[in-house]
């Protein structure tokens, strides 16, 4: 047999600002080079690295995801030409314009999409779950005595988050109206960014009647 129960839900909108960010690019090389090898050896690929550290990303941040040969004689070699994919994680989400600027000065380079990346504080995660349980408890014990019942204990608890973020936007940029020799502010793409999340507390709580109740 079911204990009779009482639900109360809590919910919180929270707000959390993006603290770094991945782009992804499409590098166009005219040679091939296969491995970690090519963000140094390849002439397109380490033109951009050079430019990505000088505007703030840390080496150990540039990862190469994939490489591509193109191959038009039948046979794979250093001649071939190759498209290469690239991360690179920016941690100062304030020098993403820079960064922009960077994707769009050589036209070998595509800037294909950005992944906005949030802090994760354990800390404040645990205060705002206790807040929430005693808001919960307070808002039980209101409604049990509204409708003449005792809280007797708690039957279950579920905490969800929901976050209807993209995880990855794509880009649509019209490379054909921008002056490659010089940024253009306004590219359609957010330099900061912040995010909802939706935080829900469902605590079941057991009930009995009140005693005062003839």
């Amino acid at each position: 047999m079911q204990p009779d129960t009482l639900q109360v839900v809590i919910t919180d909108l929270i707000q959390l600002e993006a603290d770094k960010v991945d782009l992804f690019f499409q590098v166009s090389g005219a040679s091939w080079v296969n491995g970690r090898a090519a963000l140094t050896q390849a002439r397109e690929v380490s033109k951009l690295v050079a430019d990505l550290i000088t505007a703030g990303v840390a080496e150990k941040d540039i990862e190469l995801l994939n490489v591509r040969a193109e191959v038009s004689s039948g046979m794979l070699g250093k001649s071939s030409s190759a498209h290469y994919s690239l991360k690179a994680r920016c941690h100062q989400v304030e020098k993403l314009d820079e960064l922009l600027a960077v994707a769009t000065a050589p036209k070998q380079v595509v800037l294909e999409s950005l992944r906005w990346g949030y802090p994760h504080d354990e800390e404040a995660d645990l205060q705002r779950t206790e807040a929430g349980l005693a808001r919960a408890l307070n808002r039980g014990r209101r409604m049990a005595a509204a409708l003449e019942l005792k809280l007797t204990g708690v039957h279950s608890v579920t905490e969800t988050l929901v976050d209807n973020e993209q995880g990855q936007v794509r880009l649509q940029l019209d490379y054909s109206s921008l002056s490659r020799s010089r940024y253009q502010a306004d590219l359609g793409v957010e330099v900061r960014h912040c995010k909802e999340v939706i935080h829900t507390l469902t605590v079941l709580f057991t009930v009995k009647a009140s005693e005062l109740i003839p």
